[in-house]
């Protein structure tokens, strides 16, 4: 959801969410305080995540400074703005990749 929400801000040059940091949506708050903490942090693949999943909120805040300024729409910011998601996406997949390997080491099958 954090993900298209931050898409669909760029095409309607407006937020329509606060984009926080990485430590209060649903994956931070699973993270730092609730389940994932309590199962997972002896795991490898949990002591790396938060990394990569700063990253995918990084990148995407980025791309809202330009709604900020009024210069979304502009042609000077399009490779940024793109290279800033394409990274974002990249960023999520190995979050998910992780958050795999993170089950996998606690079952004992990585």
């Amino acid at each position: 959801l954090y993900k298209s929400h931050a898409y669909s801000s760029i095409i309607h040059e407006k937020q329509i969410q606060n984009f926080s940091d990485h430590t209060m949506c649903r994956i931070g708050r699973w993270y730092f305080n609730g389940e994932g903490k309590e199962d997972f942090s002896k795991t490898q693949a949990y002591k790396t995540m938060d990394t990569h999943h700063k990253l995918v909120h990084g990148f995407a805040q980025e791309n809202m400074k330009f709604i900020d300024d009024g210069t979304v729409m502009d042609i000077d910011n399009r490779d940024t703005i793109v290279s800033n998601f394409t990274k974002m996406e990249s960023e999520s997949g190995n979050l998910f990749e992780l958050m795999d390997t993170m089950v996998l080491e606690k079952s004992g099958r990585a």
